[in-house]
């Protein structure tokens, strides 16, 4: 059955066999079901408003597109909802609303083709509207690449990730090459060099540094696999054995653990 509250707030639903969960929504409130054992007596419902953001364009020529997205500042930034606008020239701004959004903290990423990726946070009462900005967006470049082995042949599914140099973890994005072994990276502040380092299952890691130009060509070398297994005195297998590689390569060198040994000894 659809009920409506009386006044006050105090609703009474009467059953001979309450066997499925409730549902509760109302306007401007973010809904709640609740379950049907133990039969709840009450219920609060949480408030929802809307969050507008409004942003201005780098560029004073130019419509600019860009991508808009509002994800929980515990989400790993995973989007809870993307929009996509067009950017007039400035000084015109450009507002972009989200509605039913619930109290709490949450982050609003933007990047575009020539709009560098960027985030801010900003905490919501639920209740009633929030509004950020205006933002003045930056410039940002698009990098295009492509991945091939030294034969020539492309790297699909090649990763690439770009690092800031002056400060590790506050600047990361990964792109992966398509089927033809290309790749694309957009919303990238101009202006500042990037680390980058590439790599693909069965392939040596590569890495270097870009410094703004529009594309980038990474060449691959193909890795080595060796097999083998560990024996006892006895000429047994031994089972779940540790091992490690010790590589040089150039001028880096390093230990990395591998896999343990499986039931007949190999790896």
């Amino acid at each position: 059955p659809v009920l409506v509250s009386r006044e006050g707030g105090e609703w009474l639903l009467s059953v001979v066999d309450l066997t499925r969960p409730i549902r509760i929504s109302a306007p401007g409130f973010e809904a709640r079901t609740l379950p049907a054992d133990p039969i709840p007596s009450r219920a609060v419902l949480v408030s929802e408003g809307t969050l507008t953001v409004v942003l201005r364009s780098p560029d004073s020529r130019h419509v600019q597109t860009a991508a808009v997205a509002l994800s929980g500042a515990g989400l790993r930034g995973r989007p809870i909802e993307e929009k996509r606008v067009q950017l007039p020239p400035a000084p015109a701004d450009t507002s972009v609303t989200f509605a039913d959004i619930p109290p709490g903290t949450y982050q609003i990423v933007w990047e575009g083709p020539s709009i560098a990726r960027d985030r801010r946070s900003i905490t919501t009462k639920g209740h009633g509207a929030t509004r950020l900005g205006p933002l003045v967006l930056q410039p940002g470049v698009t990098l295009e690449g492509s991945i091939l082995d030294g034969a020539g042949s492309t790297v699909p599914g090649a990763r690439v990730r770009l690092l800031s140099i002056e400060r590790p973890g506050e600047f990361e994005r990964t792109a992966h090459a398509d089927g033809a072994g290309s790749f694309t990276v957009i919303g990238i502040s101009a202006g500042k060099d990037r680390a980058w380092s590439c790599g693909a299952e069965g392939f040596v890691d590569a890495k270097g540094t870009w410094s703004g130009e529009p594309f980038l060509s990474i060449v691959l070398e193909r890795a080595i696999r060796v097999h083998g297994w560990v024996e006892n005195a006895d000429g047994e297998p031994v089972e779940d054995a540790r091992l490690a590689l010790s590589y040089r390569l150039g001028k880096r060198s390093g230990r990395r653990p591998l896999e343990r040994t499986a039931e007949d000894g190999s790896f």
